[in-house]
């Protein structure tokens, strides 16, 4: 258990960003944003109830496959 907790500590730390789960993932995305990462962060509707959201997220080197894939089939 010990070694459970550590690694669940250490974990928390480097992916946490704030207390509330919201402000967290948005941290997350601002983060990623910064670093010419294309992000999304919206409410899912009909999840309001439960706090639901829906994220989405591609990297630099994926948006210059996509963009040559997508002028290939042009």
């Amino acid at each position: 258990m010990d070694i459970f907790n550590a690694l669940r500590r250490k974990a928390s730390v480097d992916t946490i960003l704030a207390p509330d789960v919201g402000d967290s993932v948005a941290a997350w995305i601002e983060r990623l944003r910064g670093n010419g990462w294309m992000a999304l962060y919206e409410a899912t509707p009909g999840e309001e109830s439960r706090n639901g959201f829906t994220i989405a997220f591609c990297s630099p080197w994926q948006q210059k496959v996509s963009i040559y894939l997508f002028s290939c089939f042009k």
